[in-house]
C-alpha cells in the first residue's frame, strides 16, 4: 500500500522477539531491506527525509558531506541523473540524512547496516578462506567505483576483466581504535561470481554480489564505522 514508513515500524517492532535463528527474522529483515531502500532512493516521507533547497554556491559534493551522505544517494531521492553534477539554486534535493554503522558477522555472512541503533537492511556476504577476514573495528576509506585490481606481483587487471575480482565497487577498511594498524588491503567489494558469496572464499575480504556493493556504495559516505566480529 506504499505506507513504507509505518511497515519499516512494524519490522523494527516485529524484529525485536525475533531471534537471528528464527524463519520469521529473514522474512522481517527482507521486508524492512525492501522497505528501507524504497524511503532511501526516492522522495517518500521520513523523518529521516530532508527537504532541500539549493542555495548560490551549494555543490552536490558539499551537501553530501553536510549531511553525511553521497552524491549517488541525493541523485538517486531526487530523480537526478546518474551522472548529474549541476544544480541550480532553488532546485528542491530529497536527502536521507542517517547515522550509518556496518556490522559484519564471519559466522553467519550478513552484513548488517545500521541507521543509528535501528537496522536498515542486511546483506549476505563471502569471507575469506582460513580464517583470514580479520575481526576489529575499522572505518571505510578510499571508496572506487569500477575499480582496478592488482594481484600479488603487482600486475594489473582493467575493470571488467575477467580476472579482476573486484566486481564493480571498492571499499577500503582503515583499522580504528585497539585494531592493528598493520592490516591493510583489506576491503568490501563486489565479485565476478556470486555463488561465492555466502561462502568464506576470499582472501580476506568482505565480499558482495555487485548489485548490493553497488547500493551499500551509495548508502555509506567514507569514515563509516564498520565492525567485524565471529
Amino acid at each position: 500500500e506504499e505506507k513504507y514508513a509505518s511497515c519499516r515500524d512494524e519490522c523494527w517492532e516485529a524484529l525485536s522477539y525475533l531471534r537471528e535463528d528464527d524463519p520469521l527474522w529473514s522474512k522481517v529483515v527482507e521486508l524492512l531491506g525492501k522497505a528501507s531502500i524504497t524511503i532511501f532512493n526516492t522522495d517518500v516521507r521520513a523523518p529521516e527525509k530532508v527537504i532541500y533547497h539549493v542555495k548560490v554556491g551549494d555543490s552536490l559534493l558539499k551537501i553530501a558531506l553536510t549531511y553525511d551522505t553521497t552524491m549517488e544517494a541525493i541523485r538517486r531521492a531526487s530523480g537526478l541523473k546518474p551522472d548529474a553534477n549541476v544544480i541550480r539554486p532553488g532546485q528542491t534535493l530529497f536527502i536521507y540524512y542517517g547515522d550509518w554503522k556496518i556490522k559484519v558477522s564471519k559466522s553467519r555472512y550478513r552484513l548488517y547496516v545500521y541507521d543509528g541503533d535501528r537496522l536498515f537492511k542486511v546483506y549476505s556476504v563471502g569471507i575469506g578462506r582460513q580464517d583470514r577476514t580479520p575481526a576489529g573495528t575499522f572505518e571505510l576509506g578510499v571508496k572506487v567505483a569500477k575499480p582496478d585490481w592488482y594481484d600479488n606481483n603487482g600486475k594489473k587487471y582493467p575493470y571488467g576483466t575477467a580476472e579482476n575480482i573486484l566486481g564493480t565497487r571498492w571499499m577500503a577498511l582503515t583499522p580504528t581504535g585497539s585494531t592493528s594498524q598493520d592490516l591493510k588491503g583489506y576491503g568490501i567489494h563486489g565479485c565476478n561470481d556470486p555463488a561465492t558469496v555466502g561462502k568464506p572464499t576470499s582472501n580476506g575480504c568482505v565480499r558482495m554480489k555487485n548489485e548490493d556493493v553497488d547500493e551499500l556504495f551509495s548508502i555509506t559516505p567514507m569514515k563509516t564505522p564498520v565492525e567485524i566480529f565471529e
